[in-house]
């Protein structure tokens, strides 16, 4: 019985000391391996620091690039307002929801889109009045006029390029690019020139029951035109069809407006 003992005490210590050892092993070898990894990754980061920070840059670059393009839509209608009113997100927020109403899903995504742009532009005229509202209250405006070049400049390019075609437009501004031919002729789109335009480009917002009757549009400056701009140079030439639906569409919107009665 006792030998029994002994001999199962004995198994019982090989055993323990086996798996000790094998256990001992496994962390030993564990312990050269993160030693090595370590000491590979301090030289990898001695020798390709730099050009490892420059492609995860670009890699950073790239993926909020494609994370933004994910979210980018395709709005059913783009219009700008161009002009010396500095409209509210709200503001805006209010004529895009009027006129997704009047728009409708023309681009068949099942989504009802309008994107407006606001750009800030005041003339000499405009801008001396404001002057002198402000020395009244005993204040003061800065206006750099590089800034409003560069206003000018976005403005000339959202209406030449194609990709807004309705505009809502200060009577300055609206002179301006008619004689730019970046405006289309009303009869050119519409088939005839309405009783109420002023002449052969635009209309006033508020001589169009539209103007009126929605009070975030009739709060815009008296002189503000609505109007189309003519459709792209390169897209006419090339003949796609895709961006002739697309500006058709925008003249669709135009024509309802003009055509609103309450």
């Amino acid at each position: 019985m006792l030998l029994h003992v002994y001999c199962a005490y004995d198994l019982l210590r090989v055993l323990y000391e086996s798996h000790f050892n094998m256990c001992f092993s496994c962390v030993s070898g564990m312990e050269i391996t993160v030693k090595k990894v370590i000491k590979w990754l301090d030289n990898y980061w001695y020798h390709y620091k730099w050009p490892t920070v420059i492609i995860l840059f670009f890699a950073v670059i790239v993926i909020a690039c494609t994370v933004q393009m994910a979210k980018k839509t395709d709005p059913d209608i783009n219009a700008v307002y161009i002009g010396p009113l500095v409209l509210t997100d709200s503001a805006v927020s209010a004529m895009e929801d009027i006129l997704e109403q009047k728009a409708g899903d023309l681009n068949g995504d099942g989504k009802v889109e309008v994107q407006l742009t606001k750009i800030v532009i005041l003339s000499d005229e405009q801008l001396e009045e404001l002057k002198q509202e402000a020395a009244e209250e005993n204040d003061q405006v800065y206006y750099d006029p590089a800034l409003r070049a560069e206003a000018v400049k976005q403005a000339r390019f959202y209406l030449s390029g194609g990709t807004t075609p309705l505009c809502f437009i200060d009577k300055y501004m609206y002179e301006i690019f008619r004689d730019e031919g970046i405006l289309a002729p009303l009869s050119d789109i519409l088939g005839e020139k309405p009783e109420n335009a002023f002449d052969d480009y635009g209309i006033y917002l508020k001589d169009t029951e539209f103007g009126q009757y929605y009070s975030v549009f009739s709060e815009l400056p008296e002189d503000t035109v609505v109007c189309m701009a003519v459709r792209s140079f390169v897209s006419s030439i090339q003949n796609n069809k895709q961006d002739e639906q697309r500006y058709n569409n925008h003249v669709a919107l135009f024509r309802k407006i003009l055509e609103f009665d309450v």
